[in-house]
Protein backbone atom coordinates (compact mmCIF):
# COMPACT_ATOMS: atom_id res chain seq x y z
CA UNK A 1 0.00 0.00 0.00
CA UNK A 2 3.06 2.64 1.01
CA UNK A 3 4.29 1.62 -2.81
CA UNK A 4 1.08 2.27 -3.99
CA UNK A 5 1.04 5.98 -2.36
CA UNK A 6 4.32 7.12 -3.11
CA UNK A 7 3.94 6.14 -7.06
CA UNK A 8 0.75 8.13 -6.68
CA UNK A 9 2.54 11.07 -5.63
CA UNK A 10 5.49 10.71 -7.47
CA UNK A 11 3.01 10.78 -10.50
CA UNK A 12 1.14 14.04 -8.85
CA UNK A 13 4.62 15.88 -8.62
CA UNK A 14 5.33 15.66 -11.81
CA UNK A 15 2.05 16.56 -13.31
CA UNK A 16 2.34 19.43 -10.95
CA UNK A 17 5.71 20.96 -12.90
CA UNK A 18 4.40 20.85 -16.10
CA UNK A 19 2.90 24.27 -15.14
CA UNK A 20 5.41 26.50 -13.90
CA UNK A 21 7.49 24.95 -16.61
CA UNK A 22 5.51 26.61 -19.16
CA UNK A 23 5.48 29.82 -16.85
CA UNK A 24 8.41 30.30 -17.12
CA UNK A 25 8.65 29.59 -21.02
CA UNK A 26 6.06 32.10 -21.67
CA UNK A 27 7.72 34.55 -19.11
CA UNK A 28 11.05 33.93 -21.35
CA UNK A 29 9.75 34.47 -24.70
CA UNK A 30 7.96 37.74 -22.98
CA UNK A 31 11.24 38.96 -21.98
CA UNK A 32 13.21 37.85 -25.05
CA UNK A 33 10.62 39.84 -27.27
CA UNK A 34 10.08 42.88 -25.30
CA UNK A 35 10.63 46.30 -27.26
CA UNK A 36 9.39 48.33 -24.52
CA UNK A 37 11.24 50.71 -22.42
CA UNK A 38 9.63 49.87 -19.24
CA UNK A 39 11.74 47.71 -16.38
CA UNK A 40 10.92 44.30 -16.44
CA UNK A 41 12.84 43.46 -12.94
CA UNK A 42 9.25 42.45 -11.64
CA UNK A 43 9.36 39.61 -14.54
CA UNK A 44 13.46 38.69 -13.36
CA UNK A 45 12.58 38.52 -9.84
CA UNK A 46 9.18 36.15 -10.31
CA UNK A 47 11.98 33.67 -12.53
CA UNK A 48 14.31 32.44 -9.86
CA UNK A 49 10.86 32.47 -7.53
CA UNK A 50 8.48 30.14 -9.96
CA UNK A 51 11.59 28.04 -10.79
CA UNK A 52 12.54 27.12 -7.22
CA UNK A 53 8.74 26.81 -5.78
CA UNK A 54 7.73 25.24 -9.13
CA UNK A 55 10.35 23.30 -10.17
CA UNK A 56 13.36 22.62 -7.78
CA UNK A 57 11.19 21.49 -4.63
CA UNK A 58 9.18 19.37 -6.74
CA UNK A 59 12.33 17.56 -8.25
CA UNK A 60 13.52 17.48 -4.56
CA UNK A 61 10.39 15.86 -3.60
CA UNK A 62 10.48 13.42 -6.28
CA UNK A 63 13.92 12.43 -5.37
CA UNK A 64 13.37 11.50 -2.13
CA UNK A 65 10.72 9.96 -3.50
CA UNK A 66 12.34 7.63 -5.22
CA UNK A 67 14.55 6.93 -2.46
CA UNK A 68 12.05 5.67 -0.20
CA UNK A 69 10.69 3.24 -3.07
CA UNK A 70 14.11 2.04 -3.80
CA UNK A 71 14.29 1.22 0.00
CA UNK A 72 10.96 -1.13 -0.02
CA UNK A 73 11.41 -4.22 -1.78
Amino acid sequence: MEHQKLIKRKKTLTAIMIVPGILLAIIALYILTYKGDQDLIALYAMVPLIAFTGLIFPFIQILKIQKELKKIP
